[in-house]
């Protein structure tokens, strides 16, 4: 599976291929993101379908924005995009329902700002009334289209004038609606910088390059034969950041230098702000000839499990537990109770000091928590949050945040008012 560095890299190198019109390129760079990356965002399918919809396949833009849609049903101008989509294979009735769904997913805004999430453009209702209309026109409604244009051109955005600027005049002289499209600046999401890791430009195409390095010394080998190969895994040699300290799911809110837990690792801690790990709570004394604990895990059904402390790995913990309740590993966080909250497993030492702490006798109780389909729940913020680099998300402890999309494990991209952007993952509690 692809890392998040990696997921980034590609990424960038698709958003660059659409820009020099490389189109079949890009679709490469997507197309490994989807592959290789346990939850791909829905942004990386609808890059991949505008590539299609460029190269007039339409049917395949019409798949990929499904999958898309699956994963961030809240995505309105994945909806629009199909409305457009279905247009050009004559499904006017489809497209009718797209253009539906998009004004629905605006939830009452005039408009939505992608710039946050990689794109410089504003979906506004202007737009989407001009689509509307343009159905209505297709399907013999006449009456109906004339007015949705008149509906179009009574809201007040002053940077939608020229868009709707004689629509009306043109209808009535001509009986056609013409279709908006996106421009070009809305053909795509781009990464977000403020994860990106600043490094030299390389040329990962060339076939003079026979191998490549990105961050951490991972390796990869190009396929010599040509330009447009595919990156194939050699090996990974990469060192993953640290993970974050994770709150607890219904832990209340608190203050303080010394509660707050650092945002995930890719960008600087706050200023003046230094957080540091908590120290763990003393180890209680073991029998020495201790060789097995039981694990006790707490999900829809409660299992026991039999393991040696001193040999036992995290990884292939939480495998051993994904089985017995039959969901994939990556699916699902591990706490436990050291003290009078939990804590989150996260990583080796808190594995280990998780079997070093058992609750009676050898016995070790451990929680596990579903992280799959967040999308489209409501969060409410655990800390204040300021966004200190462009694509994030600002808010108080207390904000109801309604969540657009899962990043990673450790980022979430999600709404409040007409602001979208990313946040941490720890700074929230999901109901």
């Amino acid at each position: 599976m692809a890392t998040q560095i990696e997921m980034l890299e590609y990424w960038d190198l698709g958003c660059k291929a659409m820009e020099k019109k490389e189109y079949p390129s890009a679709i490469k760079y997507f197309e490994n993101i989807i592959q290789n990356s346990i939850t791909p965002p829905a942004n990386i399918f609808y890059n991949k379908s505008v590539v299609h919809f460029i190269l007039d396949q339409f049917a395949e833009a019409i798949a990929i924005l499904d999958q898309g849609l699956k994963k961030n049903e809240h995505m309105a101008i994945g909806y629009f995009q199909r409305g457009i989509v279905n247009i050009k294979l004559r499904n006017i009735d489809e497209a009718m329902h797209d253009f539906n769904r998009t004004m629905e997913k605006m939830r009452g805004n005039l408009f939505i700002d992608y710039k946050q999430l990689g794109m410089n453009f504003k979906l506004s209702q202007v737009e989407i009334k001009i689509n509307i209309a343009y159905c209505m026109n297709e399907q013999g409604k006449g009456k109906k289209a004339l007015s949705e244009l008149q509906s179009a051109a009574e809201i007040n955005i002053p940077v939608k004038n020229k868009v709707i600027e004689g629509r009306v005049e043109k209808f009535k002289a001509t009986g056609k609606v013409a279709l908006f499209l996106l421009p070009t600046e809305a053909l795509g999401f781009k990464p977000p910088q403020s994860k990106m890791v600043a490094k030299g430009e390389k040329d990962y195409l060339a076939k003079d390059k026979g191998k490549i390095y990105l961050e951490g010394d991972s390796r990869y080998e190009l396929d010599p034969s040509s330009a447009d190969s595919h990156i194939k895994i050699q090996g990974i040699t990469s060192k993953r950041p640290p993970k974050p300290v994770s709150p607890a799911p219904g832990l209340k809110f608190q203050s303080g230098p010394n509660r707050r837990p650092p945002p995930p690792v890719k960008k600087p801690p706050l200023p003046n702000y230094k957080p540091e790990r908590p120290a763990p709570p003393p180890l209680r004394k073991q029998d020495s000839k201790v060789s097995s604990l039981i694990i006790k895990v707490h999900y829809t059904f409660t299992i026991a499990l039999y393991l040696e402390p001193h040999t036992a790995l995290l990884d292939n913990f939480k495998e051993d537990v994904a089985t017995k309740f039959e969901i994939k590993p990556h699916t699902i966080s591990l706490w436990y109770k050291p003290e009078n909250e939990l804590v989150c497993i996260f990583d080796e030492p808190t594995f280990k000091h998780a079997l070093a702490n058992p609750t009676s006798g050898y016995r070790v109780t451990m929680w596990a928590y579903d992280e799959r389909g967040i999308e489209g729940k409501d969060c409410i913020a655990l800390y204040d949050f300021k966004s200190t680099e462009e694509g994030d998300l600002s808010f108080k402890a207390g904000t109801i945040i309604s969540i657009t999309n899962q990043i990673n494990n450790h980022w979430i991209e999600g709404k409040v008012g007409q602001e979208i952007g990313l946040f941490p993952r720890n700074y929230v509690k999901i109901d």
